[in-house]
């Protein structure tokens, strides 16, 4: 099936079992272990004047949600909403003690929205490219880090500093947005294929033709 071939190949990507080549068919230079905190910023404005009104709430499976459909009767958890953390377009949350079930997610469908105050908020640096990031945080390696934060932690959560403690080797910006843009084209092709079967065979081998061009 395609998803389990994006799977495959994400894998591989990231483990440099596959490496693209740059324009110039020349390699990319060695990825540097650096830690993740050298590629994020850290956000936590408040909501002080509550001139933002749209509650948000962070799933495993949906990405960023309505926190009024988390509750039967659309009541927000809170009524005061002050000390609520802005999120804006593209900044990444998470909630510190559902992270390891994968509760992580770019805000997309909004221009902007507020969190609970225990969430985690940041963004990336123009160092670390955010489709990028967005497949790193689903591979094998950033969960198992995760696994391994949270239960460290009195109460199995995984805080802002921790995060930025992983130590992970990552390549330059070039090679993260050739990455990034192929994940993007088969993910793509994924979604318009899925239900066409005879297609597989010859995805597969025009994925593998092109891998290195």
């Amino acid at each position: 099936h395609l998803e389990t071939l994006i799977k495959g190949f994400r894998q591989k990507l990231f483990s440099q079992e596959l490496r693209f080549k740059d324009d110039n068919g020349n390699d990319f230079p060695e990825w540097e272990e650096k830690k993740l905190g050298h590629y994020l910023k850290h956000k936590s404005v408040r909501n002080k004047s509550f001139e933002v009104i749209r509650v948000l709430s962070v799933s495993n499976s949906k990405g960023f949600i309505l926190q009024s459909e988390q509750f039967d009767n659309h009541r927000v958890a809170s009524k005061d909403v002050s000390n609520y953390k802005i999120v804006k377009k593209n900044d990444i949350a998470y909630n510190p003690s559902r992270i390891n079930v994968g509760s992580i997610a770019t805000l997309k469908d909004f221009e902007e929205g507020i969190v609970s105050p225990m969430y985690v908020v940041f963004n990336l640096k123009n160092t670390l490219n955010l489709t990028f990031f967005e497949n790193l945080i689903t591979t094998h390696l950033f969960k198992h880090l995760v696994k391994i934060g949270c239960s460290g932690s009195v109460r199995d959560s995984l805080n802002f500093e921790d995060l930025e403690s992983f130590k992970l080797k990552l390549p330059t910006l070039n090679e993260q947005i050739k990455i990034a843009d192929f994940l993007i084209s088969i993910t793509k092709k994924n979604v318009s294929e899925r239900k066409i079967l005879a297609e597989f065979e010859s995805q597969k081998k025009y994925v593998l033709q092109n891998m290195f061009i």
